[in-house]
């Protein structure tokens, strides 16, 4: 039997794609005022987030996203369609490493605010 291309070519033995970089983000429930970190892939849209965190809540989808401008120091909302760095969500810890800082000194944070959309999980 001729194969055309070896084992580790072959899509059907793929589970799953590596990420280039991961960070952590703090998800902030305003309503209940729970708290989750997750390690996320840096490549990944905050829809595809939103996946990830359903877990910890089953109704994440009632809520809009917003994260703190570092220029203007007010709320904005997430774009669910672009990446974190697209939403220009900071990931600086590469620089508390080169500073010997633990990681986890400084989570980005993400707050889900309450929709009330009458959503069922």
């Amino acid at each position: 039997m001729a194969h055309d291309k070896p084992w580790w070519s072959d899509d059907q033995y793929v589970i799953g794609s590596l990420s280039t970089n991961t960070r952590k983000v703090r998800f902030i429930n305003t309503l209940t005022k729970q708290e989750h970190v997750l390690t996320v892939p840096a490549e990944e849209t905050c829809e595809e987030l939103l996946t990830r965190y359903l877990p910890f809540n089953h109704h994440a989808q009632s809520y809009t996203w917003k994260t703190l401008d570092a220029k203007t120091q007010e709320m904005k909302e997430l774009d669910m369609k672009q990446t974190l760095v697209e939403n220009e969500v900071v990931d600086e810890s590469s620089k508390f490493v080169d500073l010997r800082i633990k990681d986890d000194y400084y989570v980005p944070a993400i707050y889900l605010y309450f929709n009330d959309d009458l959503t069922v999980a």
